[in-house]
């Protein structure tokens, strides 16, 4: 994994632990669903977000029709919903962020 993307990684059940354990930067994980409208009007967020924050933070996606335990595991109960870890720690969460702005925000404040 390059902690160097442009592009949001796809996490899933198998992949999760080794990316997470591949990695000393933090990594915002957003939990989505392609049929649900939120996660649609954010995916581009997502896509300019990763390209903002290259080298500062590994940024992914969690598609929870394909992955059942990490949703279950994270206890998401709303999408979109997102993470920011660090190694086993969790930081933060915010459920559906209003814009780009906020969410840079939101994670400026948490990495510092």
């Amino acid at each position: 994994m390059s902690e160097n993307s442009t592009k949001p990684i796809v996490l899933n059940d198998e992949n999760f632990s080794d990316i997470m354990k591949g990695t000393n930067l933090p990594v915002l994980v957003e939990f989505w669903a392609p049929w649900c409208h939120h996660c649609q009007v954010l995916l581009p967020v997502i896509d300019q977000v990763a390209t903002e924050l290259t080298g500062k933070v590994v940024v992914g996606q969690v598609n929870c029709d394909l992955s059942e335990r990490l949703p279950e595991q994270y206890n998401v109960e709303v999408i979109p919903t997102l993470f920011l870890l660090r190694a086993d720690e969790v930081l933060g969460t915010i459920i559906n962020p209003k814009d780009k702005a906020s969410l840079l925000s939101w994670v400026g404040e948490l990495i510092g």
